[in-house]
């Protein structure tokens, strides 16, 4: 593998939820029905959707009493991981 082909892709600005079984995601994907992100099941119990509707996922299922743990640092921070790739393909 080489910067050209890299043989896998990193997402950025990508929030996954973990549900502790698959009964749980089905409630989790029933309270956000609504939400306007694009919420993507992976598996039995996890959820993928942009980082940016993080806040808006956060107070619906705050608000139905689910209080998630999170962990990671806040969409926005800017806190890059030392030795990441950066969009022009230089090395921080």
């Amino acid at each position: 593998m080489s910067r050209t082909t890299p043989g896998a892709i990193i997402h950025r600005n990508l929030s996954i939820i973990a549900c502790d079984t698959s009964a749980t995601l089905q409630e989790t994907l029933h309270h956000l029905a609504d939400v306007e992100a694009e919420l993507v099941r992976i598996g039995e119990r996890h959820i993928a959707l942009p980082s940016s509707h993080l806040d808006e996922v956060l107070s619906r299922l705050r608000a139905t009493g689910q209080f998630p743990r999170l962990v990671g640092a806040p969409p926005g921070s800017g806190e890059a991981e030392e030795g990441a790739i950066a969009d022009d393909g230089e090395e921080s």
